[in-house]
């Protein structure tokens, strides 16, 4: 038997705050992907999970992580990412330091949040 999947009440409420300001400011504003980002950081992991998933058929992120740890999570490079976004890797880097800042703000830490290079102690190039 799987366990239900239930929302939290401060991902509801963060979710709900994000659609009032989708609707005041646009889909599409600061604001809004401002408050969608603290929406994610409060929402369950199996809720990450599926996000994860439909970001990639949706081909917002590689469907092919750049590497492994060596524990097998799915990494992935900036400059993989900026390539895939075909944006330049100084804008992907401003991207990565406004949601570390908001993830601190959040009162989030950044332990998982690293940005890395192919001779990372934890980083194995995919093959």
């Amino acid at each position: 038997m799987t366990a239900k999947k239930t929302f939290p009440p401060k991902f509801t409420q963060a979710l709900r705050h994000y659609e009032r300001i989708a609707v005041q400011h646009g889909e599409d504003s600061k604001q809004a992907r401002d408050a969608f980002t603290q929406a994610m950081f409060k929402a369950p992991d199996w809720f990450k999970d599926e996000a994860n998933d439909m970001a990639k058929q949706m081909g917002l992120i590689p469907a092919q992580p750049s590497g492994y740890s060596d524990d097998g999570e799915a990494l992935y490079t900036l400059q993989d990412l900026a390539n895939h976004m075909g944006i330049s890797l100084d804008e992907a880097e401003r991207h990565l330091h406004g949601l570390m800042e908001q993830r601190k703000a959040a009162g989030l830490d950044n332990n998982g949040v690293v940005v890395l290079v192919s001779d990372h102690p934890r980083f194995n190039r995919r093959q």
